[in-house]
This record gives C-alpha cells, structure tokens and sequence, in this order.
C-alpha cells in the first residue's frame, strides 16, 4: 500500500511506500478490509485522514454493495473511490476476442465496426 503525503521541506506531494498487507487470493471484501483497518488502528491512522482511494478495479475491490471501497467510505465519508489508470490502460489495450460478444460491447458504446474497419483477427 502506499500513501500519498505532503513533503514539509519540498512543498510537494510525494508517494511513500506504507505497508503490504498479505493477503490470500480467495479474501472476501470483509476480510480484505479487516486486515486494512487492522493495520490502520494499529498504527493509529485516522480513517477520517484518508481521502481516496484507487484500486485495481477488480469486484472485490469495487463492490457497490459490499466491496472494500465501499466499506472505506463508511468509515471515511469524504474518501473518492478511483480506478487505477493503469488497469484502466491494460484493460482498454487488452486484445479483443473473436466472439461477437465483444464486437457487440464496442458498438453499444457508439462504434461502427464498418466504418473503421477494424483488423479481422479481433473478430
């Protein structure tokens, strides 16, 4: 986990590195943000301190009903929950399938696959 916090003597914002909580690969939401709000009490950081938060994007993360995000806005009311740019950029470089699955995503979002005739191998 890192933070990021003004720099006293530069008058910058800097990244710190903060933590690195283990985690197993199968944490639910609530236990993913048990092990953050444990560390968080131990080292006496007030969630009311904690303004954003940008995660990978992934469901346990994001969760509208019960993800990490929306636990930390519990806690922390005035926190923005973000998506990291750079999952954003993978996804959105990501290799399109061949199924019409995805051909029928693109043009729900205004594409015209004619028009711009887009590679063959991606359908």
């Amino acid at each position: 986990m890192y933070i990021r916090i003004p720099d006293i003597d530069s008058y910058n914002i800097v990244d710190e590195y903060l933590c690195c909580l283990d985690l197993d690969v199968n944490k639910t939401a609530e236990q993913a943000f048990s092990k953050l709000n444990e560390f968080m009490t131990e080292k006496q950081i007030p969630w009311e301190e904690c303004c954003s938060l940008t995660t990978d994007g992934a469901a346990v993360m994001t969760g509208r009903l019960s993800g990490v995000g929306t636990r930390v806005k519990a806690v922390a009311t005035n926190c923005v929950l973000k998506h990291c740019i750079i999952h954003r950029e993978a996804l959105a470089v990501k290799p399109l399938s061949s199924d019409n699955r995805r051909k029928t995503e693109l043009e729900s979002f205004g594409y015209n696959c004619e028009k711009y005739k887009l590679h063959k191998m991606w359908w």
